[in-house]
Protein backbone atom coordinates (compact mmCIF):
# COMPACT_ATOMS: atom_id res chain seq x y z
CA UNK A 1 0.00 0.00 0.00
CA UNK A 2 2.94 2.34 0.42
CA UNK A 3 4.66 1.84 -2.91
CA UNK A 4 5.39 5.01 -4.82
CA UNK A 5 2.97 4.06 -7.59
CA UNK A 6 0.16 3.28 -5.12
CA UNK A 7 0.65 6.59 -3.30
CA UNK A 8 0.56 8.45 -6.61
CA UNK A 9 -2.59 6.64 -7.74
CA UNK A 10 -4.43 7.18 -4.45
CA UNK A 11 -3.42 10.84 -4.23
CA UNK A 12 -4.80 11.45 -7.73
CA UNK A 13 -8.03 9.66 -6.85
CA UNK A 14 -8.31 11.83 -3.72
CA UNK A 15 -7.74 14.97 -5.79
CA UNK A 16 -4.65 16.04 -3.87
CA UNK A 17 -2.94 17.07 -7.10
CA UNK A 18 -5.56 19.80 -7.53
CA UNK A 19 -4.29 21.53 -4.39
CA UNK A 20 -0.58 21.46 -5.19
CA UNK A 21 1.23 24.54 -6.37
CA UNK A 22 4.82 24.34 -7.57
CA UNK A 23 7.19 25.80 -10.12
CA UNK A 24 7.47 23.47 -13.08
CA UNK A 25 10.78 25.16 -13.92
CA UNK A 26 12.41 23.94 -10.69
CA UNK A 27 14.75 21.07 -11.65
CA UNK A 28 14.84 19.77 -8.05
CA UNK A 29 11.16 18.85 -8.02
CA UNK A 30 10.46 15.21 -8.83
CA UNK A 31 7.07 15.64 -10.45
CA UNK A 32 6.45 11.88 -10.61
CA UNK A 33 6.45 11.51 -6.83
CA UNK A 34 5.09 14.93 -5.87
CA UNK A 35 1.50 13.86 -5.29
CA UNK A 36 2.53 10.72 -3.40
CA UNK A 37 4.80 12.83 -1.21
CA UNK A 38 1.90 15.21 -0.58
CA UNK A 39 -0.28 12.29 0.55
CA UNK A 40 2.46 11.11 2.91
CA UNK A 41 2.77 14.65 4.25
CA UNK A 42 -0.99 14.84 4.80
CA UNK A 43 -0.97 11.61 6.81
CA UNK A 44 2.05 12.86 8.76
CA UNK A 45 0.27 16.14 9.52
CA UNK A 46 -2.79 14.31 10.81
CA UNK A 47 -0.54 12.17 12.99
CA UNK A 48 1.37 15.16 14.39
CA UNK A 49 -1.77 17.21 14.96
CA UNK A 50 -4.17 14.55 16.24
CA UNK A 51 -2.04 11.55 17.27
CA UNK A 52 -1.71 7.92 16.30
CA UNK A 53 -5.33 6.83 16.76
CA UNK A 54 -6.71 9.69 14.66
CA UNK A 55 -4.11 9.10 11.97
CA UNK A 56 -4.98 5.39 11.93
CA UNK A 57 -8.69 6.19 11.62
CA UNK A 58 -7.97 8.75 8.88
CA UNK A 59 -5.96 6.23 6.88
CA UNK A 60 -8.61 3.52 7.17
CA UNK A 61 -11.69 5.71 6.59
CA UNK A 62 -10.35 8.23 4.07
CA UNK A 63 -7.74 6.25 2.15
CA UNK A 64 -7.99 2.48 2.48
CA UNK A 65 -11.74 1.92 2.35
CA UNK A 66 -12.60 4.36 -0.45
CA UNK A 67 -9.52 4.01 -2.65
CA UNK A 68 -7.78 0.66 -2.09
CA UNK A 69 -8.94 -2.82 -2.93
CA UNK A 70 -7.15 -5.04 -0.41
CA UNK A 71 -8.02 -8.19 -2.37
CA UNK A 72 -6.46 -6.72 -5.50
CA UNK A 73 -3.37 -5.67 -3.56
CA UNK A 74 -2.98 -9.19 -2.22
CA UNK A 75 -2.98 -10.75 -5.69
CA UNK A 76 -0.77 -8.13 -7.28
CA UNK A 77 2.44 -9.80 -6.25
CA UNK A 78 5.46 -7.74 -5.46
CA UNK A 79 8.40 -9.68 -4.19
CA UNK A 80 9.98 -7.40 -1.59
CA UNK A 81 12.61 -9.95 -0.64
CA UNK A 82 13.78 -10.14 -4.24
CA UNK A 83 13.90 -6.33 -4.49
CA UNK A 84 15.89 -6.12 -1.26
CA UNK A 85 18.39 -8.69 -2.54
CA UNK A 86 18.71 -6.81 -5.85
CA UNK A 87 19.40 -3.59 -3.96
CA UNK A 88 22.01 -5.30 -1.78
CA UNK A 89 23.77 -6.70 -4.82
CA UNK A 90 23.73 -3.35 -6.65
CA UNK A 91 25.09 -1.65 -3.54
CA UNK A 92 27.91 -4.18 -3.26
CA UNK A 93 26.67 -5.62 0.00
CA UNK A 94 26.99 -9.28 0.74
CA UNK A 95 24.54 -9.16 3.64
CA UNK A 96 22.05 -6.75 5.15
CA UNK A 97 24.26 -5.89 8.08
CA UNK A 98 25.91 -2.41 7.98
Amino acid sequence: MVSRSQLKTVSHKMGIDLYLSYSSADPLINKKSLTGNALEALVGAVYLDKGYKSAHNFIIKKIVKPFLDIGELEISEFNYKSKLLEWAQKSGRSSLSP
